[in-house]
């Protein structure tokens, strides 16, 4: 799998990602590109669910490089990130939150170099266009003046030439065809194109120095290869029901298998027939005997866990429509082609509720609260944490909605002291009005 993904993995998302996860701050170092017109560093903001492949192109566009061409390690460990890896989610990697890393440029296959003069001797279209561009940009109202000029020389060469350099004293006296001290279009193309005729390797230099690479390309107009996503064995796992069952079969054999059986679930976009029952609260919105169990399975350890990442998902602050990502091949579109997912995802929250959702997740975190701390393990752990953060931060929001003054009167919410079955008692009698509640909140802090 990790081969079939060193050029990313389109819009896929893993069952691992499909959360944002936490926004990691971290600093990268550049000694991938040089030139006035890029940082010696950058400090990055990108939250956990990314992929490596999306933290190479960001570091590449941040200094001026295609993807491809950025080596990442960490500063401390010195540990190159590999591009077997580029699949693979931050957090996947342990990126830790204020990590430095080292942003530095790797050999890439070849590219041929582009004749600047034709076999005709007129210049590549290509090369004539980027120099109409720099002329435009180091001129004002079509006149380039010696400070202009030594500014553009400066851009090719970083040595913070002055008005005065010699150099811009005989580009001035050569080519100043009228000696008003500016320097027009024509002559400034006149300058280049002698140059790529006589001098090919300086003009080369200039344009590398401006991150042009030997296409006559930037990096930004580098079309991104297409990944088609339905090759990948992420997807085509994923998407055959058959034998995602069959992995996810093995969870309930314990041990080692389940554990790597969990491993590569994770790396997998997310069931789109569970992510399905999930959206539409199968077997309970349809069903008079409400079968909470269907959804949040308490006997198996990582089928409760999957579903609650799937549940924190549709609790995120959601966007007023479908991004694109989410709209392409990536695992909630499989089951987004009629577009119910936003109309879901408005009502899945209150829905929850209604529905009783409330009261068994409760359940199920007081059995694991009750059991020996000591004997829990790390899975244990992250259903306790995905229960908190559900509790904590999101289902507040959806009794807002519908709760005038209820964030004055859960103000409660915040103070870890009280009483869960006190909050469990509010949450079963939300037609108490707000001043009988604050007054309940008093007598539950005295």
């Amino acid at each position: 799998m990790d081969e079939s993904e060193k050029k990313g993995i389109g819009s896929l998302k893993a069952h691992s990602g499909l959360v944002k996860g936490e926004l990691l701050t971290f600093t990268v170092n550049n000694d991938l590109t040089s030139g006035s017109d890029v940082p010696k560093k950058s400090d990055l903001k990108i939250y956990s669910n990314c992929t490596v492949y999306e933290l190479r192109k960001e570091i590449g566009s941040k200094f001026k490089a295609t993807w491809d061409q950025v080596k990442a390690q960490s500063q401390f460990e010195l540990k190159e990130i590999k591009d077997s890896e580029n699949g693979r989610t931050l957090g996947d990697i342990r990126i830790r939150n204020g990590e430095i890393l080292i942003a530095s440029k790797r050999p890439t296959p070849p590219i041929p170099q582009t004749p600047l003069v034709g076999s005709d001797d007129e210049i590549n279209p290509l090369a004539k266009k980027i120099f109409i561009d720099w002329f435009t940009t180091f001129s004002e109202n079509g006149r380039m003046s010696p400070k202009h000029c030594a500014d553009f020389i400066h851009s090719c060469t970083n040595d913070y030439c002055k008005a005065d350099d010699r150099r811009v004293k005989d580009v001035f006296a050569t080519y100043d065809d009228d000696r008003d001290g500016q320097l027009t279009l024509e002559n400034f193309l006149e300058f280049y194109i002698s140059a790529a005729r006589q001098r090919p390797h300086v003009v080369w230099n200039n344009l590398s120095s401006h991150h042009y690479r030997n296409d006559l390309k930037k990096a930004t107009e580098v079309e991104e290869e297409f990944v088609d996503v339905k090759t990948l064995p992420r997807y085509i796992i994923s998407t055959n029901d058959t034998y995602f069952q069959e992995i996810f079969s093995l969870l309930d054999l314990g041990g080692k298998i389940a554990t790597s059986a969990w491993k590569l679930i994770n790396r997998l976009p997310t069931s789109p027939q569970i992510f399905a029952d999930i959206i539409s609260l199968k077997g309970v919105r349809d069903s008079e005997t409400k079968n909470w169990n269907n959804i949040l399975d308490s006997v198996s350890t990582y089928k409760l866990l999957y579903a609650l990442h799937v549940m924190e998902y549709l609790m995120e602050e959601e966007s007023s429509e479908i991004s694109k990502e989410d709209e392409s091949e990536g695992s909630f579109a499989l089951v987004d082609k009629d577009k119910t997912l936003i109309e879901f995802r408005k009502n899945w929250r209150a829905d929850f509720i209604v529905y009783g959702g409330f009261d068994h997740l409760f359940k199920i975190f007081n059995q694991y609260v009750e059991k020996d701390h000591s004997s829990l393990n790390v899975f244990d752990k992250n259903i306790l944490s995905f229960i908190l953060k559900i509790l904590k931060n999101y289902l507040v929001a959806t009794f807002a909605s519908t709760t005038p003054n209820l964030y004055r009167s859960l103000s409660f919410i915040r103070l870890f002291h009280l009483s869960l079955d006190f909050m469990n008692d509010y949450f079963n009698t939300m037609e108490t009005k707000p001043e009988e509640l604050e007054k309940n909140v008093d007598d539950a802090q005295a």
